[in-house]
């Protein structure tokens, strides 16, 4: 995990952010506070569920990546503290959203990307998932790769 604890006196996020446990990751999320939660839920981030349950977070799940952007930037507009968390293979979904709205608004939505590598059409996009958000100079992510 790789943050600026400062002896946990203060807590200044730099992004992006690596986890590789759902531990760090909670960690993160308590750390950061936020207040909103959307997303398409997969095997790896089934603990959001129960974490925005137990800490009664707003959540809004969304039956595709795109549309839990959309979400998100309604949500910050109404002066939340936003997080999506996607799996690396649809970040492609979020490109668009990201291009044409979240980076020209300079909107504060972080995302959690779940990185996987197998099955084999995860691979691919978990080789270049971060070079398209260097590409996009988009940092504000945690990116997520569970240790097996």
């Amino acid at each position: 995990m790789k943050t600026d604890m400062s002896d946990n006196l203060f807590y200044y996020p730099s992004y992006p952010i690596h986890c590789y446990s759902e531990i760090e990751v909670k960690t993160i999320l308590d750390l950061e506070k936020f207040d909103f939660y959307t997303g398409v839920v997969d095997t790896d981030t089934g603990f959001i569920r129960e974490y925005v349950k137990e800490k009664n977070i707003l959540h809004s799940p969304a039956c595709i990546e795109s549309e839990a952007v959309g979400i998100a930037f309604g949500a910050w507009l109404a002066g939340k503290k936003p997080l999506i968390y996607i799996q690396n293979l649809v970040l492609a979904h979020c490109i668009e959203s990201l291009s044409s709205l979240i980076i020209p608004c300079k909107a504060v939505i972080t995302f959690l990307i779940n990185h996987r590598s197998t099955p084999e059409h995860h691979k691919i996009m978990g080789e270049i998932d971060e070079k398209i958000l260097d590409l996009l100079k988009y940092s504000n992510y945690i990116y997520y790769k569970k240790e097996k």
